[in-house]
């Protein structure tokens, strides 16, 4: 018994610490393993152009990254009648989050698109998502979002030698100032120095695009289907498409949802007949439960020179192409005669 209570003593003192330390860096300072604080000053970026005034016709984008990648929306701006805000971030937040956000900063009278994934027409709710946890945990104000049980689940969860490393890490920045982001890229976007800066707030031009990446050799790695030609939509997009559409109803909003960019490749050609059946599949869906899906997905399907990192972002030139592209589609549904 005697050589058994130190030990006792030692794992006690040892769950202590680790606890302490797992309160301090990840309760009180917001670190945790899987968090992309990146996002969160995009968010707060996004947030300041929203506020801008402007005599034009609001539009918002609203998805994932294929969009923050995907538009030079100043070329929106300097050829149609209408202001383009772009609040698509990251497809590995669940849509329920988007529109969540979108629902806090859309202004009655805005036009709403939303060029979503194709993977957020089959997601279903996020359960215990580790990943989404630890980014509504670090991000402070959106803890809102998940369940109190999901709170504890994402602190316990945490990569014991990942928060010990965070843990460093704060002690070594404490005292450090933080950064004005917004008066930051202020400043970038009046000397008219924006660029890539990496998946970074600072790569955001006045619009809320990544518009600067270049790349000098076409991306040619490894492919993702995008969808197989025999999914299913989820109840889970078309309750929450469905709370948007009320929103809008009520908010005298419009929304319109359009097609992703997509990269030609063996998975999903134009040049197979699989592929056309799997975008009947989706408009058929749709349509069943009163859904359009405005355009036509060729118009945004590029070769993979015109992709940056991976099969969703765009480069520069892709996205010059395709916000010309979208620009037809705004002719196309009458919006710049209104």
């Amino acid at each position: 018994m005697k050589n058994i209570f130190p030990f006792f003593l030692v794992v006690c003192i040892v769950f202590l610490l680790y606890g302490s330390i797992i309160l301090y860096t990840s309760v009180l300072h917001h670190q945790l393993a899987y968090a992309e604080m990146w996002l969160s000053k995009v968010y707060a970026i996004k947030d300041f152009i929203n506020a801008q005034p402007t005599q034009k016709q609001r539009i918002l984008f609203v998805g994932g990254s294929s969009s923050l990648f995907g538009f030079d929306s100043s070329i929106i701006d300097a050829n149609t009648k209408f202001k383009p805000i772009n609040y698509s971030t990251h497809a590995g937040l669940p849509l329920n989050y988007h529109i969540d956000r979108i629902m806090n900063v859309a202004k009655a009278g805005d036009i709403i698109f939303l060029p979503l994934e194709f993977s957020y027409y089959i997601n279903i709710e996020p359960y215990r998502n580790l990943w989404y946890l630890s980014n509504m945990l670090a991000w402070e104000t959106y803890r809102k979002y998940i369940d109190k049980s999901d709170i504890l689940f994402a602190y316990l969860r945490q990569p014991p030698l990942i928060v010990i490393k965070k843990f460093a890490q704060t002690l070594i920045n404490k005292g450090n100032h933080e950064e004005n982001i917004i008066e930051t890229m202020r400043q970038v976007w009046a000397a008219n120095q924006q660029k890539w800066a990496g998946y970074n707030y600072q790569s955001l031009n006045s619009y809320g695009d990544f518009a600067y990446q270049n790349n000098t050799n076409p991306y040619s790695q490894s492919i993702a289907q995008y969808l197989k030609p025999t999914f299913e939509i989820s109840t889970f997009f078309v309750q929450e498409y469905y709370r948007l559409e009320a929103f809008a109803r009520e908010h005298d909003i419009k929304i319109f949802l359009i097609y992703p960019p997509t990269m030609e490749n063996p998975t999903f050609s134009i040049h197979d007949e699989k592929t056309y059946k799997t975008i009947d599949n989706l408009t058929t869906q749709l349509s069943k439960h009163g859904i359009q899906i405005y355009g036509d997905f060729r118009d945004f399907h590029f070769d993979n020179t015109y992709f940056f990192d991976t099969q969703n972002h765009l480069n520069k030139q892709g996205a010059i192409l395709r916000t010309h592209a979208f620009i037809k589609l705004l002719q196309s549904l009458g919006l710049e005669k209104q």
